[in-house]
């Protein structure tokens, strides 16, 4: 893997007609891989800021975002179906859907985008939808 990448995530999430974003430009890993891409990148947020988010791209359907640190899951993102998750934090742990709406990446060996939108459920109430937009560049 190569930590030469410039990789900037906007997150927006919207919770009862409420949305807000965040952004976050950062230095990450970025690599091809027998089943697709990976990338991973230490996340920035106070709150966060012990955590490693990894990435790993399968084809055009199928994405595994997992975090490792003080706060770890492992959301399988596939395209129009939903998924269950364990989402663990210092408070405790949270069981939680995630339904996939869209995986779109153009992505090649010298990075590119890749958009998610997702719903976030408890209890099997929608809690956000949330949408990802990552684009992924050599750093220079």
């Amino acid at each position: 893997m190569e930590e030469n990448y410039i990789i900037n995530i906007l997150d927006t999430h919207e919770n009862n007609g409420e949305k807000s974003q965040a952004e976050l430009n950062t230095v990450g890993r970025f690599s091809v891989t027998d089943y697709g891409f990976s990338m991973s990148y230490r996340e920035q947020d106070d709150t966060l800021k012990s955590c490693v988010t990894t990435l790993d791209i399968f084809g055009p359907d199928k994405v595994i975002m997992s975090r490792t640190g003080d706060y770890t899951t492992e959301m399988v993102l596939e395209n129009k179906k939903r998924n269950s998750c364990y989402y663990s934090t210092p408070m405790g742990d949270l069981f939680m859907g995630v339904y996939t709406k869209k995986i779109d990446h153009d992505l090649t060996a010298d990075g590119g985008t890749l958009e998610l939108n997702y719903t976030i459920d408890f209890n099997a109430g929608i809690l956000y939808e949330n949408s990802l937009s990552i684009s992924v560049k050599r750093a220079q």
